[in-house]
């Protein structure tokens, strides 16, 4: 079961102090904490280790502590911050910014601080990743604004906290690479959308009550 008390701190700060463009530095983002299972870390790592073995040219952004990501911050195009510096649910700005400089989210948890990390990430106008088996969250996502990708049953079990590293994703990595190296994402239109349709402050009344 989801970590469901934590909606009670869904974001109600304003993102239009931020400032929301396509040129961003970083393709893609990954955010998790240090120990949740949940967020499938390893299955992070196997998409790493596909964009190094390829060559492909992504400039990923890491936000973990996870010291399975060590090896990788010596690569040119991997940038890693410790997620204890950034991920203080009181103050959500420096999130904000932090996905206003990535063209994409990529969420390959089965359940994740949903929906409120999607519809932060997409009012700054992150094109969203996942798989259509997340808890809750893939909802919010339209086909202009993120890619929901549905796996075949093989896979799934994977994602169900049963880590098999040996399971074929390569197929996956590359239906998103294909989709992310364009670098065409209106991320401007993405955010503009979800800033007129979404209140933040809504959602989160919606889920409490729901879960009255």
């Amino acid at each position: 079961m989801p970590n469901i008390i934590r909606y009670n701190k869904f974001p109600t700060s304003s993102v239009s102090n931020i400032k929301i463009t396509n040129d961003r530095m970083y393709d893609l983002c990954f955010i998790a904490n240090g120990t949740g299972v949940v967020k499938n870390i390893p299955l992070m790592v196997k998409f790493l280790e596909y964009i190094i073995n390829n060559k492909i040219d992504l400039k990923i952004l890491i936000i973990c502590e996870n010291s399975l990501f060590d090896r990788y911050r010596s690569q040119h195009n991997i940038t890693i911050i410790d997620s204890s510096e950034v991920h203080n649910r009181l103050d959500t700005q420096r999130i904000y910014k932090l996905f206003s400089e990535c063209r994409s989210l990529m969420t390959l948890s089965i359940w994740d601080n949903d929906p409120r990390t999607i519809i932060e990430s997409l009012s700054v106008g992150c094109y969203n990743i996942c798989f259509k088996q997340l808890y809750g969250g893939s909802q919010n996502i339209t086909p202009a604004s993120g890619l929901v990708i549905d796996l075949k049953p093989e896979l799934q079990k994977v994602i169900n906290i049963e880590i098999d590293i040996t399971a074929n994703f390569d197929p996956v990595w590359s239906e998103i690479v294909n989709k992310l190296l364009p670098r065409n994402i209106d991320n401007i239109k993405i955010s503009q959308y979800y800033q007129t349709t979404y209140s933040l402050e809504k959602e989160s009344t919606n889920i409490i009550n729901n879960l009255k």
